[in-house]
């Protein structure tokens, strides 16, 4: 057998494995109703899989994951999970372990997976990640091109798994970082909707007497996390919106009615007539009786 002649370059970066990511197993396989595995495995490599047809039912450490047609699972290492292939259903899949060779962070290497592994090892994210639709053709055809050279018994096919791998890497990494922007998004939007709605409430309920907790409870946050992210998100704090809602509300009655001032510090949520003077007094700069007369000074003047 004629020896594969390797390129001197190549051999360089064979020897540099620290940080390099290496092909375990790859397989492409046709399963049925009658595979079953009632154990489930567990391993140190990350795991890819890609769904090419049919539907493939996966149990990740306890949780059930149905993964579809032309979908794609990432199974984190020490994971425990198997594969489940329901009565009279048929799944294709193909199905990439791969790992990264030497943690040594001294030793030269091409490029870093220090982010990689950082990013899919946060414990946030759960046993295992399911990927979009970004970068799907990118990542099938590298799994596709790494199954192909698998095949081969060259001598550098080794090391071509491992530049693809470091291709699939790429993609993998966009991937992920294009479905921790979607989840961030959503979650913003989310929290957006519920400080919204904790407004109302504050609009809503203002001449009762509520408080930071009660704020809070109605949206189900801490009290110290709600806080910060209202004002953050509307650059005051609960309890100065709440302020702020009753006095402007008090304005209205000073000017629209003969109330007294007692009466209305009540109506619009204050349990004392001082307190409600010196809010009052703090955000108008002059107290409410002062402000009821110039009103009615301006009306005249008109």
């Amino acid at each position: 057998m004629e020896q594969t002649v390797i390129p001197k370059v190549w051999e360089e970066f064979m020897n540099i494995k620290s940080g390099l990511p290496f092909v375990a197993h790859s397989v492409e396989r046709v399963l049925d109703s009658r595979y079953h595995l009632n154990e489930a495995s567990s391993h140190e490599q990350f795991e890819l899989v890609y769904v090419q047809r049919g539907e493939a039912t996966f149990d990740i450490s306890g949780t059930k994951v149905q993964v579809g047609k032309k979908n794609l699972l990432l199974i984190k290492p020490r994971q425990p999970h198997r594969l489940i292939v329901e009565e009279e259903k048929q799944c294709s899949l193909l199905v990439l372990k791969f790992y990264f060779k030497g943690p040594d962070k001294n030793s030269i290497s091409p490029i870093s997976m220090e982010d990689f592994v950082n990013y899919v090892g946060k414990q946030q994210f759960g046993a295992f990640i399911t990927l979009g639709s970004n970068y799907k053709n990118e990542i099938v055809s590298a799994l596709n091109r790494i199954t192909a050279e698998m095949r081969n018994s060259r001598e550098d096919s080794e090391f071509l798994c491992s530049l693809i791998t470091m291709e699939l890497f790429v993609w993998l990494s966009r991937a992920l970082k294009s479905e921790w922007e979607n989840s961030m998004k959503k979650h913003q939007e989310k929290l957006k909707e519920m400080l919204e709605s904790a407004r109302d409430f504050i609009d809503e309920k203002y001449m009762e007497d509520i408080g930071l907790n009660d704020i809070a409870n109605y949206i189900y946050l801490s009290p110290s996390h709600f806080a910060r992210v209202f004002k953050r998100m509307f650059g005051v704090s609960p309890i100065q919106y709440l302020l702020s809602v009753r006095i402007n509300r008090s304005k209205e009655l000073l000017e629209q009615t003969e109330m007294k001032i007692g009466d209305i510090a009540l109506n619009v949520g204050f349990s004392a007539q001082q307190r409600y003077n010196e809010i009052f007094r703090k955000q108008m700069k002059m107290s409410p009786s002062e402000y009821r007369a110039k009103c009615k000074a301006m009306i005249m003047n008109q």
